[in-house]
């Protein structure tokens, strides 16, 4: 994965991190759940148990309840309505997760489309979690092997979530929306996997969990590990009002610096100077039986990233974020 654009931020400094993890063969045992963590200005992860190379204050929405968008034009492959339909039961999976007879204090509340088709975070104006649907080409390195990616914006002193997007790679794959589709991968368990990156999970070495490293079907089916996972990150708690708008506010239009442009004020700008200080970005690209781990020590706020694997014969392997 080429590094992306070193910027300066307005207020401190950030760091961007890409990183690609091995998925070789699904190890066998018990070795539980994972949370995306920040590391002295880079990505890294903390385990339960913990393992040699854990670190840094795991992240997690601030809130009980998240918005979530999807693109306006969807995918050829399916319409916008289906595409609510599968990723808000994705989410619904892990609201209604078993934490001791109560639900996990976290939910995912759809909002309107939005026309911005980038994952963008804008720490000056509006913004959206968006859901988007990659038709025409692939933006990302592993054109080929990579499923789906989610890109999670936080901040590096609190570790609290920003903003985050789901990209899936229908340009190069086809998914089916029912069960046991031909050659098609299941989008609704692709789906809760990348909801799963979205509330700060990382990878899990635990066979058969929603959040392993490669693509079973059943994914979509949390397992005790997953379970654990969300109720550890977001313990029950009072239920109360939310409000689930975007940070500072929704916006529907993607971001431009030209305010004589439309959208100008728009949901994202990225690596944007200003406005959330200490932000970063952080991207993790997993893929079958090699890493490459590529960082840059400056720019502004850091983004999130990560992508499972799945196993491939005669092709290349297969990977979601």
């Amino acid at each position: 994965m080429s590094a992306l654009p070193h910027r300066r931020s307005g207020r401190g400094l950030a760091a961007v991190l890409a990183l690609v993890a091995t998925l070789c063969v699904a190890e066998r045992g018990a070795r539980a759940y994972c949370r995306t963590s920040v590391c002295d200005g880079l990505t890294g992860q903390r385990c339960a148990p913990a393992t040699p190379g854990d670190c840094g204050n795991a992240i997690a929405w601030p809130s009980a309840c998240v918005g979530l968008s999807v693109q306006m034009d969807a995918s050829t492959q399916l319409d916008r309505a289906t595409a609510e339909s599968v990723f808000q039961a994705a989410f619904d999976a892990w609201a209604g997760a078993d934490c001791a007879g109560l639900p996990p204090a976290i939910r995912v509340v759809g909002l309107e489309p939005v026309l911005c088709d980038a994952t963008e975070y804008n720490p000056g104006g509006g913004n959206a979690n968006v859901v988007l649907f990659r038709d025409e080409a692939w933006p990302h390195a592993g054109q080929l092997t990579t499923i789906a990616l989610t890109t999670v914006t936080y901040d590096l002193d609190t570790a609290e979530i920003y903003d985050a997007d789901i990209e899936v790679n229908t340009a190069a794959f086809t998914f089916s929306v029912t069960p046991g589709g031909a050659g098609a991968f299941e989008l609704s368990a692709v789906a809760t996997h990348e909801a799963g990156h979205f509330l700060g999970l990382a990878h899990s070495n635990e066979p058969h969990a929603t959040m392993q490293m490669g693509y079973e079907a059943e994914m979509d089916t949390l397992s005790d590990d997953d379970v654990t996972a969300i109720c550890t990150v977001y313990p029950p708690a009072d239920d109360a009002d939310c409000d689930p708008t975007p940070r500072h506010g929704f916006q529907s239009e993607c971001f431009s610096a030209d305010p004589e442009v439309e959208g100008g004020e728009g949901c994202s700008c990225e690596l944007a100077a200003g406005g959330d200080g200490r932000a970063q970005r952080a991207g993790g690209l997993f893929v079958l039986c090699w890493a490459l781990v590529r960082r840059r020590r400056r720019g502004p706020p850091r983004r999130g990233s990560a992508r499972l694997g799945g196993a491939g014969h005669s092709t290349p392997p297969r990977t979601i974020g």
